[in-house]
């Protein structure tokens, strides 16, 4: 943080950019310019505070549909923007103080591994690319796209835990992302509201990894936080019944990605916060998915026909694999798998005929045909790592029954209903031909969420003197 003449400064130069703008404002009263001036405040607020670019992005990323058109099909959204905008900050700050670290964490080191795979795979895919095999002539800018997807995810990882240390700015973000995620939900119960929730809620950010994360982070404070009042409770409790109410009633069963990850989520936190009721509570979620077992394997791709997906994912599975196993080391290269299914007319006719292009629909499968068993390995390698470091972290302050306590639950449920939603599509790590960047919209928080843990264990060392978080006993 800047002090004295600098805080000074800052806030002469705040006040001068509102009354200029208001001044502009008035002038010309035009969607494009009022955006210019909140964009400028909003620099200007975020250079002096990094964090609060945390605290804002909920309402950035859920409600201002601002984004860039990149190519025909790309477009770079406010919260692709965002992060790396946040993490320049971060860096100049650090650069200002002379004082640059990360968080130091276990799962660094796997992180760090799989994004140089990424790298590699990137560059070893070019290499030995099929020459029988067309290659687009803006290839390296698509997969360019797709490691920025990855890298982005790990850089709000890393910056939210160093930036959310303190407390305060953690309370902010969550809040935040429950409120605003929250506001979007309640939009879509009534069916009057229904046009104006979709013209308000941007697009692609009430994919899978919302629900996800508005049902971890709301359930696990109502279940886990006793310092919160009868209005904070009464709150996340109609926030809970809506997303309920959606997924279950009023969007139907058949939508997987939506409901198995959101039941994975609140079994985690019912088992954990009732421990010894936690074979009943198993008993419950697997009547829940026998009751639905059709509509899951329909999603999972075990089927003859999925209208949604162009054809059934078994089909799509089989025809990666033909190339994919070519290369199974290193894998094809980033998003390359879509183009060596396009020379193969005789496999993907129907779908080329349907309009649609071949794709996993599966956050695993994709990294394996990217990057074949060396990535896959690389990231199973960080799961298991944040997981034993996120289960340490939940131990030693569970019974605390504060904020932090309620905030490290929601988020290791949170993370293992992301790691199951994986599976129904390329949720938490998007293909950049599938779920694209407007996907990133949704899946940052969990990121974000994840290095807010982080944060929190950074702030345990901190207090404890210790070198490592152990489990209390």
């Amino acid at each position: 943080m800047w002090r004295g003449r600098g805080n000074r400064a800052f806030a002469i130069l705040l006040v001068v950019a509102v009354l200029l703008g208001a001044a502009i404002g008035g002038l010309v009263a035009s969607p494009l310019v009022l955006l210019a001036i909140a964009g400028l405040i909003g620099v200007l607020l975020l250079v002096q505070t990094p964090a609060l670019g945390l605290v804002a992005l909920p309402l950035l990323a859920i409600f201002v549909p601002f984004a860039v058109k990149a190519s025909a099909d790309v477009e770079i959204n406010i919260a692709v923007i965002v992060i790396p905008a946040i993490v320049v900050v971060w860096v100049l700050h650090a650069m200002r103080e002379r004082r640059f670290e990360i968080v130091r964490s276990e799962v660094n080191l796997p992180a760090l591994a799989f994004l140089g795979s990424a790298v590699l795979s990137w560059i070893l895919g070019n290499v030995y690319w099929d020459v029988f095999v067309p290659r687009p002539h803006n290839i390296i800018l698509v997969q360019f796209g797709q490691f920025a997807l990855y890298a982005f995810s790990f850089l709000a990882m890393w910056v939210a835990a160093s930036l959310l240390v303190e407390q305060r700015w953690l309370q902010w973000m969550t809040y935040s992302y429950i409120l605003f995620g929250g506001i979007a939900a309640l939009l879509f119960v009534p069916a009057f509201l229904n046009e104006i929730a979709e013209a308000m809620v941007a697009p692609g950010a009430a994919y899978s990894p919302y629900w996800v994360w508005l049902t971890a982070m709301a359930a696990s404070q109502l279940l886990f936080n006793r310092r919160i009042g009868p209005w904070g409770k009464g709150g996340l409790i109609v926030i809970l019944a809506t997303l309920l109410y959606l997924t279950l009633i009023k969007t139907g069963l058949g939508w997987v990605s939506g409901f198995l990850p959101m039941t994975v989520v609140i079994t985690t936190l019912l088992v954990m916060r009732y421990p010894r009721r936690a074979i009943p509570l198993f008993a419950a979620m697997t009547v829940v998915i026998l009751a639905n077992r059709t509509a899951l394997l329909q999603s999972l791709g075990l089927d003859r026909e999925i209208q949604d997906s162009g054809g059934g994912r078994l089909g799509h599975w089989t025809i990666v694999w033909e190339f994919a196993r070519r290369h199974p080391v290193f894998g094809l290269g980033l998003a390359a798998y879509r183009h060596y299914t396009w020379s193969r007319p005789d496999l993907v006719a129907y779908y080329l005929y349907r309009g649609v292009g071949v794709s996993t629909h599966n956050n695993y499968y994709d990294i394996f045909a990217f990057m074949g068993v060396v990535g896959l390995g690389t990231f199973v390698w960080f799961i298991v790592a944040y997981a034993r470091m996120a289960w340490r972290v939940v131990q030693r302050i569970r019974q605390r029954w504060d904020f932090d306590a309620a905030y490290t639950s929601g988020v290791f449920a949170g993370f293992l209903g992301m790691l199951v939603s994986g599976m129904l599509g390329d949720w938490f790590l998007p293909f950049v031909y599938n779920i694209g960047f407007v996907g990133f919209r949704a899946s940052v928080f969990g990121w974000i969420f994840m290095g807010g843990l982080m944060a929190v264990a950074t702030r345990l060392v901190r207090e404890t003197g210790a070198g490592e978080i152990q489990p209390s006993s």
